[in-house]
């Protein structure tokens, strides 16, 4: 899977409790949302994602409307069902070439 902006998909995102170095596993949410941002990258070469919730099974965790930042390596075990959108060849190697004139590492080797 080639996440690119305008992709929509399913995801079950899990939720926690406490604190960073203790989490509790809460529950699942099931979301359907779009990408809306898909090459972000940080100076330590982290991905991160930006999408917008269109369906949510718990809106007290992640409202309809609203966009959310994830950073790759977290959303994309957790997507189960994805569309790409009509134009995602011209979108997968704008992104490709964005990452080799950035001089980035591919996120798996």
């Amino acid at each position: 899977m080639n996440i690119v902006k305008g992709m929509t998909f399913k995801a079950n995102l899990p939720i926690f409790s406490g604190s960073y170095k203790s989490p509790r596993f809460v529950k699942d949410v099931e979301i359907e949302g779009i990408i809306t941002e898909d090459c972000s990258y940080d100076s330590n070469n982290k991905h991160w994602l930006y999408f917008e919730v269109t369906k949510s099974s718990d809106e007290s965790e992640y409202k309809t409307g609203k966009v959310y930042k994830k950073q790759g390596k977290n959303i994309y075990k957790q997507i189960y069902e994805y569309k790409y959108p009509q134009n995602y060849k011209e979108l997968a190697q704008e992104k490709d070439s964005f990452k080799k004139q950035s001089g980035l590492k591919p996120l798996f080797a």
